[in-house]
């Protein structure tokens, strides 16, 4: 007879040809032969070039956010530019990866075979899992199957952990502090001229962040039906520092005798022989005086012009002959005041500096919170010893209420805290996949998959109201009629020195519905496939 010989380890991972060859050795009926090794494999099958990394890889490696995104930055010929960004999940994030030289937009990314790709940018995904549900996933950067399509870059596929015939679970918590962390120096610097009481000018800058969840798997009945269950919440409370130049209470309401004054004590001289002095910009020399803040505000009915046609701004409140404050001093007029104008400026928060000479008189960290949550379930059925069932759904929540974070890389909202957007991005995936072994050498595999996500911005900030009370301030040019939010239209957008304006309300909506079959036939040292794909994909915005 043979020589028994049984051996073990033979790892089979995801998207991966495993060629074992066994041979068989003439020997005594007595004689056992067991070979146990995990000795480094080669490819013969095709000219595939890809990486795996393992669950043990996943969950183990230290990973900033705990996303499994910058693992995929460590394989071979991966290049991200400067700007790129492991750690955030939703919209904040974004996969600009490029492999092997293709373009980083041309990447097709997966979850247990279900397309995980925003069709619209093809630069973002629309569930990040929780590390700790990965079993594993692949790479493949260039050579791969006729069974992958979609882009012509990588081949990202992700599988998630399934349960066996014994229960395993873990409860996990990560945290950050800013107790932890050095003060910044915009903060910092300004300390000396905080305004008294104000809560947060000169404060280090404010940062929690929690990251927990558990994990429990097992049987439902031994060696047939198993379930894996996943949850875990990302919050962040984190204060961004913003700073400019804003007008006083008093110069809210037209009076700038104090910039007027500031820019006396910093040297200006008025030389009633010299119209270009009446502006508060020069000393005694003619030069120009140091001082940060803005211009005075000129009146266009008392305009200068020399004898070369040159135009001076002469300000308000000034005799244009001898260039002395008369009256009240520097005011605007109020019948001169628009009153759109003073609705719009409202939502401006009045400085928390004392120096109007500085490069700004307010700053601050505004709160900006994110919140992430993810809900993920997994069954799996062996209906008979041939053939497989799966179930897989994953719930993905990804918001950042009340002030949206601009500087993260949302797009088209403002600085200021009264007014501003909430955005969300709820996601789902939904992935059924049926496996049939045929014979010894034939495997069906028929799935059917939907991904989906929304994109929400809603108007929100400290002050909401605030924001139609501008609107109806504002004199429209286009009708209101036949607008989708005609009654809850986002304010005005002004390109000012600081950028004023929100774009919310605004919707997206995404839904990829995907049937396919897969079928390999192996025959002596050939392998045959064969497959069938109807994708139907709907993008509004």
């Amino acid at each position: 007879g043979f020589k028994t010989m049984s051996q073990t380890n033979v790892a089979v991972h995801v998207s991966t040809v495993t060629t074992v060859p066994v041979h068989l050795e003439v020997g005594a009926a007595t004689e056992v032969v067991t070979v146990e090794a995990s000795a480094l494999s080669l490819n013969t099958e095709n000219g595939e070039v890809g990486n795996v990394m393992l669950s043990n890889q996943v969950s183990q490696l230290p990973l900033n956010g705990r996303n499994f995104i910058q693992l995929t930055t460590l394989v071979p010929g991966a290049a991200v530019g400067e700007a790129f960004d492991n750690k955030n999940k939703g919209l904040l994030a974004g996969v600009d990866i490029s492999f092997s030289g293709a373009p980083a937009a041309a990447n097709q990314w997966r979850v247990n075979g279900a397309n995980n790709n925003d069709e619209g940018s093809q630069r973002t995904i629309l569930i990040y899992p929780s590390v700790d549900a990965i079993q594993e996933f692949k790479i493949s950067r260039n050579s791969y199957g006729p069974e992958y399509g979609g882009a012509g870059g990588a081949q990202i596929n992700l599988v998630t952990k399934s349960g066996g015939n014994q229960f395993h679970g873990n409860a996990y918590y990560y945290g950050r502090n800013d107790a932890l962390n050095a003060g910044n120096f915009f903060l910092g610097q300004q300390k000396a001229n905080c305004v008294a009481g104000d809560p947060v000018c000169g404060k280090k800058n404010f940062l929690r962040r929690n990251d927990y969840g558990y994990t429990v798997g097992g049987p439902i009945k031994k060696d047939k039906l198993f379930f894996f269950w996943s949850e875990e919440w990302n919050k962040e409370r984190r204060g961004q520092v913003r700073q400019a130049w804003i007008p006083t209470a008093a110069e809210h309401g037209g009076d700038f005798n104090d910039l007027a004054a500031a820019r006396i004590a910093a040297g200006a001289v008025i030389n009633p022989n010299d119209h270009t002095t009446f502006d508060l910009t020069k000393d005694a020399s003619g030069n120009p005086i140091t001082c940060g803040g803005p211009a005075m505000p000129n009146d266009p009915r008392t305009a200068y012009f020399d004898s070369a046609g040159n135009e001076y701004g002469i300000p308000f409140g000034v005799n244009p002959t001898t260039g002395q404050a008369t009256g009240a001093g520097y005011v605007i007029p109020s019948n001169l005041l628009s009153p759109a104008g003073t609705a719009y400026l409202s939502q401006v928060p009045l400085p928390n500096l004392k120096n109007l000479c500085g490069q700004n008189n307010w700053v601050s960290q505004v709160a900006i919170p994110l919140d992430w949550r993810e809900e993920n379930v997994r069954g799996d059925y062996n209906i008979n010893s041939r053939t497989t069932l799966m179930i897989n759904f994953t719930n993905d929540s990804w918001l950042n209420p009340t002030h949206a974070y601009e500087e993260g890389g949302l797009w088209g909202d403002q600085n200021w805290p009264a007014v501003s957007d909430t955005w969300s991005q709820p996601s789902k995936m939904l992935v059924a996949k049926l496996t049939s072994t045929i014979g010894g050498n034939k495997i069906n595999e028929v799935s059917f998959a939907w991904s989906a996500n929304r994109i929400n911005i809603t108007q929100s900030g400290d002050n909401p109201q605030l924001q139609q009370q501008i609107v109806s301030a504002m004199p429209l040019i286009f009708p209101q009629s036949g607008k989708t939010h005609a009654n809850q239209l986002p304010e005005q957008i002004c390109w000012c020195s600081s950028y004023i304006g929100t774009i919310g309300p605004w919707n997206n909506r995404q839904d990829l519905y995907t049937w396919k079959d897969d079928f390999s036939w192996v025959k002596g040292s050939h392998t045959f496939k064969l497959g069938a794909l109807y994708d139907r994909n709907g993008k509004d915005e």
